[in-house]
């Protein structure tokens, strides 16, 4: 027997997405404070950093599950839809913490680029996302530029 149709579920999406993203955002911020991450904590004042990651860690679940009944049957979302949507937030929380991170620290804080700076994330604790980034992006293409390539004609 088929599942009954699902419905008009546009809103109920956003909302999921919105509770993902503030959850993630309050993860973030919370663990970027205590490890003293550099990278993806917002503020400098670690009590700041614990207040706002507390309240978007709450925010999150109170928004969804507050704007509505979420027990009922119709509309409802699929798993598949919430593995989805899940996976939306959550690097949409990724992608704002670390963009904002860095146009609010990008004077502030080394700008990865320098040998001297650890690897893995230690580096998170000293420099910003996006300089680690590139810096790594240039360790990758110097290391495939000494490797022979299977389909580049060498033997």
């Amino acid at each position: 027997m088929p599942a009954p149709p699902v419905g008009d579920t546009r809103l109920l999406s956003l909302l999921y997405i919105v509770f993902v993203f503030l959850s993630g955002i309050g993860v973030l911020q919370l663990v970027a404070t205590y490890s003293r991450m550099k990278a993806l904590s917002l503020f400098t004042n670690s009590w700041i950093g614990y207040i706002f990651g507390t309240i978007a860690l709450v925010a999150g679940p109170l928004i969804f599950f507050l704007t509505g009944d979420r027990n009922v049957i119709e509309p409802r979302l699929e798993g598949v839809q919430l593995f989805g949507f899940a996976v939306i937030g959550l690097l949409l929380a990724i992608l704002v913490t670390t963009t904002i991170a860095y146009f609010i620290k990008r004077n502030k804080v080394e700008d990865g680029i320098n040998d001297d700076c650890p690897d893995g994330m230690e580096a998170l604790n000293h420099a910003l996302y996006f300089p680690l980034l590139k810096r790594l992006w240039r360790r990758y293409r110097e290391w495939s530029g000494k490797r022979k390539h299977p389909l580049s004609g060498g033997v």
